[in-house]
């Protein structure tokens, strides 16, 4: 009995050993490293986030206004404080729409 533990404490100690030494040697056992694969944006290069046109904005403000998710005094109100080139496009737009 007394040999077989032995044996298997030798065993077990080889087996352990083995482990560490690879851990320390650098041979990847695939479990240690993760590759989650995420890149933060700013670190794209050429990545840049495009703004919306003027039309495209134009046309954003239409749409709401027509969902009703928009209301015209929105328009005159924080809008025309924002950009009032913009609002008095939209406006017009929204008037000619209207008729």
């Amino acid at each position: 009995m007394r040999i077989v533990l032995a044996v298997a404490v030798v065993l077990l100690a080889s087996v352990a050993i083995g482990v560490v030494g690879t851990s320390f040697i650098g041979v990847s056992n695939g479990a240690a490293t993760v590759d989650r694969g995420v890149t933060h944006p700013g670190s794209i290069e050429g990545a840049r986030v495009e703004r919306p046109t003027r039309v495209e904005r134009e046309a954003n403000w239409l749409k709401g206004l027509s969902t009703g998710m928009i209301l015209p005094s929105d328009v005159t109100g924080r809008l025309e404080q924002q950009d009032p080139q913009l609002a008095r496009a939209v406006m017009v737009a929204w008037d000619d729409l209207q008729r």
